[in-house]
C-alpha cells in the first residue's frame, strides 16, 4: 500500500560544497524523476518507469523488462511503492527492497548486492569541427542529463570540476586520445576506482553521432563504440554498456565494433606544429574508406603515432596505396627504431614541395632503401671538380 509520507532526500543527485563534485549517487530502490502536471495519470505512468529502471539496477539485466513476470508487475506498480513525494518539477520514489527481490528471485535471478565503485567521467565532444571537455561548470545542461542516466543505470558517476588542476593536467588531446597514464594521474583526487573515456563527434554527412568508450580500471579495459541520431542517445547507449561491465554482465559483442575490421597497426606522423595540425592529420586518416578507426596513441613532441584500424583483411594495404595516391603525407620509412610498433612513419604538410630524388651516394647509402628524405634534410649539394 501506498504510503503518503512528506519525505524528501538529497541522495540520488547532490552537490558537494567541498570541491563541488558531481555525484550521481546510487540508492537501488530509490528513484528521481521528472515532473509536470502531478496528475494521478502522469504518477502513475512516472511510477512504472521508476519500477522499470528499480528492476534494471537490482538484476543487472538490462532486458529483463521483456520477462512477462516483469510487465506483469510493472502493470501493478504502484503495489511496490513504499514512500514519494514532489519537490518542484521532481517526483522522488522510494519502492519496496523486499518485493523487488522477491519478484527477481521468482525469475531464477540473483540481486546484485554490491554497487559499483566510484566512476570518473571524461567525456570529449566533436561538433562543427571543434572539440572540448565536458565538465561541471562548462556544460550545466549536459552534466544533469549525465547524472540522471548515471543514476536510471545505477553507476555512481563522478564528473570532473575541469578547475585549474584539471586543466592543467588534461586536454582535450588526452581525452580524445584515452591515453591512461595521464587519466589515471587525473582522477586521482576524485577516489574513482574506474574511469570512463569516452569521445562523441558528430557526423556532418550523416548528421549523426557516434561514440567511442573504454573503462580504464578494469582488467581487460574493454572498449566499445555507441552510434545514435542524437548526442543523447550516444550517451545513453555508452553508459548503458557500461553499467553491464560495471555490474559484470556486458554482451561479448559490446567489446567488438564490427566484422569487417582488420588488425590494428601504427604509423608515426611528424612536423605536427600545433593543435591546428593534428585535428587535421586525425580527420584526414579517418576520411579514408579504407580506416575503420582512429586512436591516438601517443604525442612525442610534435610526432604523433596513431593506432589505425582497416576495413577488412586487405584494408592495410588499400591505406597505404590511398595515402600515397592523395600526396597528403609524405612517406619516410620506418625509422621510429625507438618504437617497434610503428611501421611506418610520415611528414605532415610537405605534400605540395618537390622532392629531390638522388642516387645513393656514401653519405645516404646507409638508409633504408624505402625511405625518401624530403628537401629539408637532404645533404647539400655536391662540390663540382674539373
Amino acid at each position: 500500500m501506498v504510503k503518503l509520507a512528506k519525505w524528501f532526500f538529497a541522495a540520488l543527485l547532490m552537490l558537494l560544497v567541498t570541491g563541488r563534485l558531481v555525484y550521481a549517487a546510487v540508492n537501488n530502490y530509490d528513484v528521481t524523476l521528472a515532473s509536470q502536471s502531478q496528475s494521478k495519470e502522469e504518477w502513475q505512468n512516472l511510477v512504472r518507469d521508476g519500477l522499470a529502471q528499480i528492476i534494471e539496477r537490482a538484476s543487472g539485466d538490462p532486458s529483463i523488462q521483456s520477462n512477462p513476470q516483469v510487465r506483469r508487475a510493472l502493470e501493478n506498480s504502484a503495489d511496490f511503492v513504499e514512500q514519494y513525494a514532489y519537490e518542484g518539477n521532481t517526483l522522488t520514489v522510494k519502492y519496496s527492497a523486499d518485493l523487488v527481490n522477491q519478484l527477481i528471485h521468482k525469475m531464477g535471478r540473483t540481486i546484485l548486492k554490491q554497487k559499483p565503485a566510484n566512476v570518473v567521467l571524461w567525456l570529449a565532444i566533436e561538433d562543427q569541427l571543434q572539440r572540448r571537455l565536458v565538465g561541471i561548470e562548462s556544460d550545466p545542461a549536459l552534466q544533469s542529463h549525465l547524472t540522471q542516466l548515471a543514476e536510471q543505470k545505477g553507476i555512481p558517476l563522478v564528473l570532473p570540476l575541469m578547475d585549474l588542476e584539471d586543466i592543467s593536467a588534461v586536454t582535450v588531446t588526452d581525452v580524445w586520445g584515452q591515453f591512461p597514464t595521464v587519466l589515471q594521474h587525473a582522477s586521482a583526487r576524485y577516489s574513482a576506482q574506474s574511469i570512463l573515456v569516452g569521445r562523441v563527434m558528430h557526423h556532418k554527412d550523416t548528421n549523426g553521432w557516434e561514440g567511442n568508450w573504454e573503462l580504464i580500471g578494469q582488467s581487460d579495459i574493454p572498449a566499445w563504440k555507441a552510434e545514435g541520431q542524437t548526442l543523447e542517445e550516444v550517451l545513453a547507449r555508452g553508459l548503458t554498456i557500461a553499467s553491464q561491465h560495471l555490474k559484470g554482465n556486458a554482451p561479448k559483442t559490446a567489446r567488438n565494433f564490427g566484422a569487417q575490421k582488420g588488425k590494428p597497426f601504427h604509423i608515426a606522423v611528424e612536423d605536427i606544429q600545433s593543435s591546428a595540425d593534428f585535428n587535421k592529420v586525425e580527420a584526414y586518416l579517418r576520411s579514408l574508406d579504407p580506416v575503420v578507426d582512429v586512436n591516438v596513441s601517443q604525442v612525442l613532441g610534435t610526432v604523433a603515432i596513431f593506432e589505425i584500424t582497416p576495413r577488412g583483411e586487405n584494408g592495410r594495404q588499400f591505406l597505404m596505396q590511398a595515402i600515397n595516391t592523395d600526396h597528403q603525407l609524405i612517406a619516410l620509412g620506418n625509422r621510429m627504431q625507438s618504437l617497434p610498433e610503428v611501421e611506418m612513419t610520415y611528414r605532415w604538410g610537405l605534400a605540395s614541395e618537390p622532392q629531390q630524388i638522388m642516387h645513393p651516394t656514401t653519405q645516404d647509402s646507409l638508409l633504408p632503401q624505402n625511405l625518401s628524405l624530403p628537401n629539408d634534410v637532404l645533404p647539400e649539394d655536391p662540390v663540382e671538380v674539373d
